[in-house]
C-alpha cells in the first residue's frame, strides 16, 4: 500500500517581533519572525471560552524575501501557507539543537 505523506498548513497570526533578515553560507537571505496564532473554544467543564496562544518560527526564502522584507513590522496579521521543516544541528559546544519551523510559501497581509 502506498502512502500519501502531505505537508501542508495554513495558519494566520500576529508577528510578535521585529522581523530579522540573516543570511546563508551561501550568502541567501532568510526572512525570519515569530508568529503569535490564537485558538478560541469553549471549556466543556465550566462553559467558560478560553484563549490559547500558539508562537512559531516562521522563515521565508527567495522571491517573499524579496516583496516582504521592507515592508513587515511586529504585530502585522498575517495569512501564511507553508509546510513545517525541522533541522537538528550540533553547536560548538558540542550540544544537539533542534528546531520544528514553517517555511511560508506564501504571504498575504490581513490588516
Amino acid at each position: 500500500m502506498n502512502k500519501i505523506c502531505i505537508n501542508h498548513l495554513i495558519i494566520t497570526g500576529s508577528i510578535k517581533n521585529i522581523p530579522f533578515i540573516g543570511k546563508t553560507s551561501l550568502n541567501k537571505e532568510v526572512l525570519s519572525f515569530l508568529l503569535s496564532s490564537e485558538l478560541e473554544f469553549k471549556n466543556p467543564l465550566s462553559n467558560k471560552i478560553v484563549k490559547k496562544f500558539t508562537i512559531v518560527n516562521i522563515s521565508c526564502w527567495g522571491k517573499i524575501v524579496e516583496d516582504f522584507k521592507d515592508i513587515l513590522e511586529k504585530n502585522d496579521f498575517l495569512y501564511i501557507e507553508g509546510h513545517l521543516q525541522s533541522n537538528i544541528w550540533e553547536n560548538k559546544n558540542k550540544k544537539i539543537n533542534s528546531i520544528v519551523e514553517i517555511i511560508a510559501d506564501k504571504i498575504k497581509k490581513l490588516n
